[in-house]
């Protein structure tokens, strides 16, 4: 792939004409070398936004593969900690093309790069953009999965029944919660009970998270509903005082070799976060062998991180609120 060290106005320039210019690979470079510029300071947040939204109306999905990847980046960057609406209505003004390319639902003789791409650019319009349509969509395909499985294709099955929970009733829930307790194929025990942590409604994610000592999850299964609500970043601070709060309880449960990844729940962009985590792992009671290694690793991400947020965020989330 090819590396640019060239004045901003020339890299938007190249970005809005790469479609005639480059070819796929070469596109997809171009979108890695964004980033890797907008990590280094040498592309503003804004610029890079902007080279995003110029690419997402790609024809290859490939490359669009490359731009949901970069809006995941940016939402997780730029907002995290409860940030998440301000983001939405970009998401779903950006990814709307590809959408309309695409389409929602598998068609006779796509390619299987389109079919590959499509639950990515559904969950990302669904989850970060909170598209309604998306949502609506998701959340009938997911009922006539439960119905009958073999109406579902495959391809979408999973991001069906997780979208269709996060404005999941408590009557879906325990339908979720039945279907995990009876499944008989390890593929639909996983696929409901990470969507036990998918459910948006506070009472309801506090439901999933006291479910995991509640419920017959096994010692494997243990971080999948915290792990599910975590990949959220709205949600991590929630996570991180679940497991600050179960820690003793977790202990008894997963084999020491894994204790040592615990400080992952501290992971995304929150300095205050971080800091916690540090003062909570420096207790012997909450540091196995291995614990501070990780924990260093940890650290040095969401430094990376807010560092990033401080020196481009303001840049970032101008574009994206119309500010140009």
């Amino acid at each position: 792939y090819y590396r640019w060290s060239v004045p901003t106005a020339v890299f938007n320039r190249l970005a809005s004409d790469a479609a005639g210019m480059l070819d796929t690979r070469e596109r997809v470079g171009f979108l890695g070398n964004a980033s890797a510029l907008l990590s280094a300071g040498q592309l503003h947040g804004g610029d890079y936004v902007r080279v995003l939204e110029a690419f997402a109306s790609d024809p290859d999905p490939e490359v669009v593969g490359g731009v949901v990847k970069g809006l995941a980046m940016i939402r997780e960057t730029f907002f995290a900690e409860g940030r998440d609406g301000a983001f939405a209505p970009f998401v779903r003004v950006t990814l709307a093309p590809a959408l309309r390319r695409f389409g929602a639902v598998k068609r006779d003789g796509e390619p299987e790069r389109v079919t590959a791409l499509r639950p990515q650019l559904l969950e990302m319009l669904g989850d970060a953009g909170g598209d309604e349509a998306v949502l609506s969509a998701m959340e009938r395909l997911a009922a006539a999965y439960v119905a009958d499985a073999a109406s579902v294709d495959p391809s979408l099955a999973d991001t069906a029944v997780q979208l269709s929970a996060i404005r999941g009733d408590a009557a879906l829930f325990d339908l979720y919660r039945t279907r995990f307790e009876a499944a008989k194929v390890p593929a639909q025990r996983r696929l409901f009970l990470s969507a036990l942590g998918n459910f948006r409604d506070p009472a309801l994610a506090d439901r999933a998270l006291d479910y995991v000592f509640t419920g017959p999850l096994r010692p494997q299964e243990l971080t999948a509903i915290p792990r599910a609500m975590g990949a959220v970043p709205s949600e991590q601070a929630k996570t991180y005082a679940w497991m600050t709060a179960r820690y003793d309880q977790i202990a008894e449960r997963i084999p020491a070799d894994f204790m040592v990844f615990l400080p992952y729940f501290a992971d995304g962009c929150s300095t205050s976060r971080i800091d916690a985590a540090k003062v909570f792992f420096a207790d012997p009671k909450h540091a196995p062998p291995g614990t501070s290694t990780e924990l260093a690793r940890v650290a040095e991400s969401v430094n990376d991180c807010v560092g990033l947020d401080a020196r481009e965020g303001e840049s970032v989330r101008r574009y994206t609120n119309g500010v140009r």
